[in-house]
């Protein structure tokens, strides 16, 4: 390995360290020493936490501090218990997202919310969404307009349907990855292909899906530390078809799948002669934006009950 290599590794590393989230946790407590302090995952939690906290009524502002990942936010609640330096104010919690393994091992506590599904995303895009947007949004409101909400709500379950069956075999090895992938092949995962586009299509015309990645090629998606093939997650099978797909498969491929549906309907709903709405010409504008479209789902969908009792309990129950 070359000096450079090294030196990226190095630095690469440093940045995993919760004692990075510590001093960017001292530098926000030293601008705002009182306000609460909610640490997530991403980039993109901020943007849904703040308003799903509204639409709880929650009325306490809190900060959001982004630790740049899972093991960053629990590893940094770990050391936030211990450190004789930070200033907790008026509290910190924490929110994390459940994957395929939970706390990691981790004490659970009133001060970190997991969610119940895998993602943060899961819930975006649960069906209610897409049902409150299509009343408000692509403005189906009319009594005579009110059939097609039922309709394309039928159709959204047809292709998560087929969307299911094209992507099992990538989220199988997610989960396998972070289950049983290191005591059984010695491997972990290195990493995961973001780009939806590379992953699936779906037709506009037919609402086809088209997954190349089955079998032994989903391993070009989800990427080992050492070979693993299809063949050995199989292994994980019986647990891991136990689980909800729309709630326990991987949420950013979901959000990837409704952000595709939802510009579809989009246009079809702007046409003059449309396939999926009694009605055409809706002038419909919807910003489908990464950071827009999360905002958008946050607001229309099922806001978890467990979710709800979390804020309904801050800042009282935060770290202290």
């Amino acid at each position: 390995m070359s000096e450079m290599e090294s030196r990226v590794d190095r630095m690469a590393r440093a940045a995993r360290d919760p004692v990075v989230v510590l001093h960017k946790f001292n530098k926000l407590r030293s601008q705002r020493p009182e306000q609460l302090v909610l640490v997530v995952e991403g980039d993109e939690d901020p943007i849904f936490y703040s308003v799903i906290a509204q639409r709880c009524g929650v009325q306490d502002d809190f900060l959001a501090l982004v630790a740049g990942g899972k093991d960053l936010v629990l590893g940094f609640r770990e050391l936030l218990k211990v450190s004789l330096e930070a200033k907790r104010g008026a509290g910190v919690a924490f929110a994390v997202d459940r994957d395929f393994d939970d706390l990691k091992g981790f004490e659970s506590g009133a001060d970190i919310y997991c969610t119940p599904t895998y993602s943060i995303e899961n819930i975006a895009c649960s069906p209610a969404a897409i049902k409150n947007l299509l009343y408000y949004e692509f403005k189906l409101h009319d009594p005579e307009l009110l059939g097609d909400i039922d309709r394309v709500a039928e159709i959204y379950d047809d292709v998560s349907a087929k969307f299911v069956a094209e992507v099992r075999d990538i989220n199988l090895l997610i989960y396998f990855g972070r289950t049983d992938s290191m005591r059984l092949c010695g491997a972990s995962i290195r990493d995961i292909e973001e780009r939806a586009n590379r992953i699936f299509s779906l037709n506009a015309e037919n609402l086809a899906i088209n997954c190349n990645f089955k079998g032994d090629a989903a391993t070009e998606i989800v990427r080992f530390t050492a070979p693993v093939s299809i063949g050995d997650a199989i292994l994980a099978l019986p647990r891991f078809s136990a689980l909800e797909p729309r709630e326990r498969w991987r949420g950013k491929f979901w959000l990837a799948l409704v952000v595709r549906f939802l510009s579809i309907l989009v246009e079809d709903r702007n046409s003059s002669s449309p396939r999926f709405f009694a009605c055409g010409r809706g002038k419909i504008k919807l910003n489908l934006a990464s950071d827009s479209v999360f905002r958008l789902l946050a607001s229309a969908c099922e806001i978890p009950p467990c979710m709800r009792f979390f804020f309904a309990q801050l800042p009282q129950n935060a770290l202290r």
